[in-house]
């Protein structure tokens, strides 16, 4: 709009747009009612107006009053509409484009004027020519190529399925029965003819394509390939790989005693190695026969040999583990063969695996007995048994008496271990805390430390960025990618909800040849699952989410893995994030056809949804009451409380003695917040005043075990040090020779006479040392000589 006076406006008329588009050098009359008569020579836009106005029949001064009067539309955003002759109606968000004006019905003016555009170049002005560096291209697709591009589309969506989970194109709204488990579900038994696996490419195909590939290789560089890539592996080097490298290397042996003879490699250890790598394949005969062999034939075994027979029956066989290191013990002692802390160790990890916790502790005291003090690497063994066992606490028990009492210095295996133990309670902030502490002591992190951080981390959505910038670090330092580091950061992805990390992870997958397991698939739709929370997520991307996680579970069920209980409750959490609280209590009929029983974590998401979303007592309780009586799932105390919690909002005194009465049965005590809202809405009733009385007997009486285990545990440290002391004929009373040597210092001092200063508090000694001030003057300024006495 255009002011041509004070209160006055009119639109602008197209012939003057077009000048101001095209820089026509000609000038448009102020009042459009009486025209200037043309010239003999017309411009361009002139001559477009003559030529559409002879096809509508419009001529003179009406033609161009008709185009003042009528209103203007801006041109639409897609082009194609222009051209195939179906232009939009006018919309008020269209109206603030910059864009030139043109009539819905005046599209040959349009036509005109782009012909002009591109075949009269040379008759625009200088600096239109420099302005404009770029044609636009404003021609349609064909139908042709519109099918062509569709059928292209459709193939890359068959070949790779998990690309759907980045697509955020525009999704027609669908209704909500459209996505119901009853209709998803069959169409995952039946199979989705539309996801077929794509098809095997011929290995002799593959063959020919490598061989070709390597001799352009050594053409180029004159290197063998082979040698290349042996080089490459040796720069970027790992300990993980290596220890892969030589768990198949062990798993693929095949040499017998007699070949190992006949190969000039004959020595005590090859025969050793020889048994560990026969043990874990699982032919435990084989290698005693081996064992008996090499006494038969002069070759006495060692230590080491009965540690590779313990190590290998514990890999292949665990349940047996334990018996049959007693029984090597044994041998050994009966073959007068002194035990080390490698044979303390090998058989405390076999009773660890064998889940025998207990004798692996006993194992340790005897040792210590016979005077073989445990290492490091006997206290990971233990540990890590614990952390397995989720005896959590026992392990850091453990782990701060090595440090204190037995001041053995941690390595990288046991911090890794210690950070398993604060993935295993979701502890991010620890572990990051234990990473620092393992890097003040000199350590460095390995691959196995960086995986078990980012499982730390994946486990609570406010910490997953920390998981990425854990991946960040392992790909600078070159540390390949695992299936396990795989696994964790899909989980941080699902406990975020982002969708574009969850398919770069993908991608990297699929350039390690990594394959995706049922837990990827199910951190795959956890993260649709967490999406939905998402602030100012709209209907249609909620659609799109749960057609996305069904299309996992299709495609989990076209490449063969079996969707398990956890893929389901996955499931359940999509619609239960989506607000569909009917469709995902319909999951719990779609378990039995899929061969799957709902757990505890199935039952928590829907009470979690109507308890604490829908506010739905009702149903809340007939769930409950159904979980309780006819299955054998044990409540979490998490649970508990959210079911005091709904117990007091509805106001039912009969369901909040009922729920507080499960809660003592199962040693569960309410929460802070819990207590301080039962002393307000519990005050006038009886029965709540007297489970309260319990809950505190209960609790003195927890309290009481818990403080008597650990001074027994503390007098037990103190007996075990009188003990070791003993010996050589000191008390806990004999001083260190540290304690001797600091009173030796403090004496010297003593003689000096500097230990005779008065210890001042640090704020006045600070004081005393600033410069300025009452003291600094005592110091340094020059006595005054008084004048009063003169």
């Amino acid at each position: 709009k255009r002011k041509l006076g004070r209160g006055h406006q009119r639109r602008l008329t197209l012939e003057s747009m077009m000048r101001t588009k095209y820089a026509v050098p000609d000038v448009v009359d102020e009042k459009p009612s009486a025209p200037k008569k043309p010239t003999t020579r017309l411009d361009p836009v002139d001559a477009a107006f003559n030529d559409v106005s002879q096809q509508l029949g419009v001529t003179g001064a009406g033609r161009r009053k008709r185009i003042i009067d009528r209103p203007y539309a801006p041109i639409p955003r897609k082009h194609e509409s222009l051209l195939n002759g179906d232009s939009p109606e006018i919309q008020n968000e269209n109206l603030r484009v910059p864009a030139p004006t043109l009539l819905p019905e005046h599209d040959g003016i349009m036509k005109l004027l782009l012909e002009y555009d591109v075949t009269r170049e040379e008759d625009l002005p200088f600096w239109r020519k420099k302005k404009k560096k770029k044609v636009l291209e404003w021609a349609t697709k064909t139908e042709e190529q519109q099918a062509e591009a569709e059928a292209e589309r459709s193939l890359n969506v068959r070949r790779d399925p998990l690309r759907k989970i980045v697509e955020l194109g525009p999704e027609p709204k669908v209704k909500a029965r459209t996505v119901s488990p009853s209709k998803l579900a069959d169409g995952v038994l039946r199979g989705d003819p539309g996801l077929d696996a794509p098809d095997p490419i011929d290995a002799a195909g593959r063959l020919i394509a490598t061989l070709k590939k390597k001799a352009t290789a050594y053409g180029q560089t004159g290197v063998n390939p082979d040698t290349l890539e042996t080089l490459k592996q040796a720069l970027h080097h790992d300990a993980s790989l290596e220890r892969e490298a030589r768990l198949k290397e062990m798993m693929s042996c095949t040499m017998t005693f007699a070949d190992l003879v006949q190969s000039d490699k004959v020595s005590i250890q090859n025969f050793n190695d020889l048994i560990r790598a026969t043990a874990m394949q699982g032919r435990v005969e084989d290698a005693m026969e081996i064992h008996n062999k090499m006494k038969m034939f002069g070759f006495e075994p060692d230590s080491d040999t009965y540690v590779s027979l313990m190590t290998g029956v514990t890999f292949s066989n665990p349940s047996v583990a334990p018996e049959f290191s007693r029984q090597c013990f044994l041998t050994m002692r009966q073959n007068l063969i002194s035990a080390t802390e490698k044979v303390y160790g090998a058989m405390m990890k076999a009773h660890v695996v064998g889940e025998d916790l207990t004798s692996a502790f006993a194992l340790m005291r005897k040792m210590d007995d016979e005077g073989l003090k445990p290492n490091v690497v006997v206290y990971t063994t233990l540990i890590d048994g614990l952390v397995k066992a989720n005896k959590l606490q026992i392990a850091w028990d453990t782990f701060y008496e090595m440090r204190t009492w037995k001041l053995i210095q941690p390595d990288e295996v046991l911090f890794t271990v210690m950070i398993k133990a604060c993935a295993k309670n979701a502890e991010s902030e620890k572990a990051v805390n234990m990473l620092d502490d393992m890097r003040m002591c000199g350590l460095y992190p390995t691959d196995v430390t960086y995986t078990e951080l980012i499982h730390a981390c994946a486990k609570r959505a406010d910490m997953a960025h920390k998981a990425f910038e854990f991946y960040r670090e392992m790909k600078v330092q070159d540390m390949p990618l695992t299936g396990h580091l795989s696994e964790w950061l899909l989980e941080a992805c699902g406990s975020k909800g982002d969708i574009g990390h969850a398919y770069t992870v993908v991608q990297d997958m699929v350039a390690a040849n990594i394959p995706l397991n049922r837990r990827m698939y199910t951190s795959l739709i956890q993260t649709f699952a967490s999406a939905m929370r998402v602030p100012n997520v709209t209907d249609q991307e909620q659609m799109r989410n749960l057609r996305f996680a069904w299309q996992v579970v299709t495609d989990m069920r076209s490449r063969g893995v079996m969707p398990d209980t956890r893929t389901l409750n996955a499931l359940v959490q999509v619609y239960a994030a989506a607000g569909f609280s009917r469709y995902a209590i319909e999951m719990l009929e779609q378990y039995e056809p899929l061969g799957c029983v709902p757990d505890a974590h199935t039952y928590r998401i829907l009470l979690e949804m109507l308890g604490r979303d829908m506010k739905d007592v009702g149903r809340f309780f007939a769930l409950w009451q159904h979980m309780v009586t006819h299955t054998n799932i044990r409540p979490a105390p998490e649970l508990h409380h959210l079911a005091l919690q709904v117990a007091m909002d509805s106001r039912s005194a009969q369901r909040t003695v009922s729920v507080m009465e499960d809660m003592l049965a199962a040693k569960v005590f309410p929460t802070v917040d819990l207590i301080d809202r039962l002393a307000k809405v519990g005050r006038t009733v009886l029965e709540i005043h007297q489970l309260v009385g319990q809950f505190i007997d209960l609790n003195k009486e927890v309290t009481y075990r818990r403080a008597k285990r650990e001074t027994d545990l503390v007098k037990l440290q103190i007996e075990e040090q009188q003990l070791r002391l003993a010996p050589d004929g000191l008390t806990f009373e004999t001083p260190t020779p540290e304690q001797e040597s600091r009173k030796r210092y403090f004496d010297s001092m003593k003689k000096k006479g500097l230990s005779d200063r008065p210890y001042l508090p640090y704020e006045e000694w600070k004081a005393r040392k600033a410069k300025g001030g009452k003291y600094y003057a005592e110091r340094s300024d020059r006595k005054r000589v008084p004048l009063v006495g003169l």
